[in-house]
C-alpha cells in the first residue's frame, strides 16, 4: 500500500517533526510494507530525518503525481485546519483534500487538532473537507466541539497525538527543560517564568529548548537571561538531540504542546503554560498541572511549589495514565488505513 502524508512537515518545528516520526512508526508497525510519500517544505531534510520518500508540498505537478500513484492521502496530525496564523492553512490543507477527491483518491483526517477557525469561508472549507473524508479522527474534545459547531455531523473518533508513540531516550541529565514561545507583544509569562527558573537553578541546571527556532529562540533566551548555568539548545540540534534533551530531563515546563506530549511519552513530569485550549486539553489528559497562561503574569512561587510537588510525586500513576493513552494509538492508525482501503474499493 502506498500513501501520501500531509502536514506541517519540513519547517524545523520539533513538535510537527515528532508527530511525523510517531505516525511513521505507527504506520510501519501496522503495515510493514507500506510505502509513504511525505509532502514537505524541505524534502531533503525530511528524507534525511525520517528515512522516507518526500516531495515539495508547493510543487503541484509532483503532488498530483504522488496522489495518482497512491491509495490515498493521510492528512495529519497537528493543527492544520486553523486560521490563527493566517488564512492560508485552511485553504491549503482543505484544498489538498479536495484535490485528492478530484483525482478519485480517498483521504482521511488523522489525529488533527481543529481550529481556531474564525473566517466564515474557512469554516465552510474545513467543514466540507471533514465531510468528504473516508475517516476522521481528532485529538481533543475542543476540536470535536468545533467540528460540530461548523456543521459536521459525521462520526468522528477522538484519538491521542501520534507523537505519543515515541520513546525519547532517557539518560541521567536531571535538568529542568523549558519550552516557551513568543506571543505577540505579550511577555508577562516570561518575567514570572524567569523568576521561577532562577529559584530552581539553585537545585538543577536549566535548559531551554526552542522547538521552532525561528519563533522560539528570542523567548527562550529571555526566559533564562541572567540565570547562572542556564543554557539554550543550539539552532543546529537534530530531532534526535531535541528528543534526548526532553527524555533526559527531570522536569519539563512547557508552553509548546509537543514539549508536554513528548515529556509524557518519556515519563518525565511536566508543568504546562497555556496559550490555547489544546494545551489545557492535553494537560488534563496527562495530569500535567497548568501553572500559568500567556497574557497574565506567572506566579513564580506557585510555579516553584508545583515543580517541587511534581518532582516528589510517585511517577507510577502518571506513567500508567500515559500508557493507557499510548495503547489507543495502533487502533487509530488501523482505522485510518481501513478507511482508505474501504473507500478505495468503493471507488473501484
Amino acid at each position: 500500500m502506498r500513501v501520501v502524508v500531509s502536514g506541517y512537515y519540513g519547517y524545523g518545528n520539533a513538535g510537527d517533526e515528532s508527530v511525523l516520526a510517531g505516525l511513521l512508526d505507527l504506520l510501519r508497525a501496522e503495515e510493514p510494507d507500506i510505502a509513504v510519500t511525505v509532502l514537505s517544505g524541505d524534502p531533503a531534510h525530511t528524507r534525511r530525518t525520517h528515512d522516507v520518500d518526500a516531495i515539495a508540498r508547493a510543487n503541484p505537478r509532483a503532488v498530483i503525481r504522488a496522489l495518482r500513484a497512491s491509495a490515498g492521502l493521510i492528512s495529519g496530525g497537528g493543527s492544520l485546519l486553523q486560521d490563527r496564523t493566517s488564512a492560508r492553512p485552511v485553504a491549503y490543507y482543505a484544498g489538498l483534500m479536495h484535490l485528492a477527491r478530484v483525482l478519485r483518491r480517498p483521504y482521511v483526517v488523522h489525529a488533527q487538532g481543529l481550529g481556531p477557525i474564525t473566517r466564515r469561508a474557512n469554516r465552510a472549507l474545513a467543514a466540507s473537507a471533514l465531510r468528504g473524508a473516508a475517516q476522521v479522527s481528532l485529538r481533543d474534545p475542543g476540536s470535536l466541539a468545533l467540528a460540530r459547531e461548523i456543521g459536521v455531523r459525521r462520526p468522528i473518533e477522538l484519538v491521542p497525538d501520534p507523537a505519543l508513540a515515541l520513546h525519547p531516550p532517557a539518560s541521567a541529565g536531571g535538568h529542568v527543560l523549558v519550552a516557551v514561545r513568543s506571543w505577540g507583544a505579550s511577555a508577562e509569562h516570561i518575567t514570572g517564568l524567569r523568576d521561577a527558573l532562577r529559584s530552581l537553578s539553585a537545585e538543577r541546571t536549566i535548559l531551554c529548548l526552542p522547538m521552532q527556532d525561528a519563533v522560539d529562540r528570542e523567548a527562550s533566551e529571555a526566559a533564562v537571561e541572567g540565570i547562572p548555568g542556564a543554557d539554550v539548545l543550539g539552532p543546529g540540534a537534530s530531532l534526535d538531540e531535541q528528543l534526548a534533551a526532553i527524555g533526559s530531563a527531570s522536569l519539563v515546563v512547557g508552553m509548546r504542546l509537543h514539549a508536554l506530549i513528548l515529556a509524557a511519552a518519556a515519563g518525565v513530569p511536566a508543568l504546562a503554560i497555556s496559550y490555547d485550549p489544546k494545551v489545557d486539553a492535553f494537560a488534563a489528559q496527562a495530569g500535567h498541572p497548568v501553572v500559568g497562561e500567556v497574557g497574565r503574569a506567572i506566579d513564580a512561587t506557585a510555579l516553584v511549589d508545583a515543580a517541587h510537588a511534581a518532582l516528589a510525586a510517585d511517577p507510577a500513576p502518571y506513567r500508567e495514565r500515559v500508557e493507557r493513552l499510548r495503547a489507543q494509538l495502533p487502533a487509530s492508525v488501523a482505522a485510518s488505513l481501513a478507511g482508505l482501503r474501504a473507500a478505495g474499493q468503493g471507488r473501484g
